[in-house]
């Protein structure tokens, strides 16, 4: 058994690096970080997506605007996602009537997600059934791979109010108090 966890992380992690080669050799780039506010004419807009949440509703991106979204690639087994994910719930419970929190997973299976929101609960005190946490689990990978061209998770994608994708945090490595002021700048 452990044999072959060992082989579908290391056929999952060369899966993950051919298409972020394709994808670069095709003459995609994966940025850092999206444009600053200030160069209007190069922000990309949200792209349209839908997508069911954990909850059983139906959701599409249209459905946020006026509100600032992090949009959060994550798995259930990678343990830089596990770390940042308390962070990210602290900002979306930080502004509540203004931050939307989609957190969209790439586990093989559904019941890990499930099993790792009830720990998150159960050990940690944090509830995810809240408006502003939305929690899917892309089975086909079309939103993480197809629409956003994620290949490295975590990864965060930080949305004007008016749909503009203007920062993306890729790993958890980062500041709360900054993408914190990030946000409230947004929401001005």
């Amino acid at each position: 058994t452990h044999n072959a966890l060992i082989l579908i992380a290391i056929v999952g992690f060369t899966l993950l690096a051919s298409l972020g080669i394709a994808h670069v050799m095709q003459g995609g780039n994966i940025p850092n970080q999206a444009p600053s506010e200030s160069d209007s004419t190069t922000i990309e807009k949200l792209p349209e997506f839908s997508f069911v949440g954990m909850n059983g509703k139906d959701y599409a991106s249209s459905d946020f605007k006026g509100k600032v979204i992090l949009i959060n690639f994550w798995a259930s087994w990678c343990l830089p996602c596990v770390e940042e994910f308390p962070k990210l719930i602290d900002l979306a419970a930080t502004f509540p009537d203004d931050v939307v929190l989609i957190a969209v997973s790439s586990d093989i299976q559904q019941n890990r997600i499930t099993k790792f929101i009830n720990d998150l609960k159960s050990k940690s005190g944090y509830d995810l059934n809240q408006d502003n946490i939305i929690v899917t689990w892309d089975k086909d990978k079309s939103i993480t791979f197809h629409t956003f061209h994620t290949l490295n998770l975590p990864e965060t994608i930080l949305v004007s109010p008016d749909g503009k994708m203007v920062q993306k945090i890729v790993g958890a490595n980062w500041d709360f108090e900054t993408v914190e002021n990030d946000v409230k700048n947004l929401i001005r």
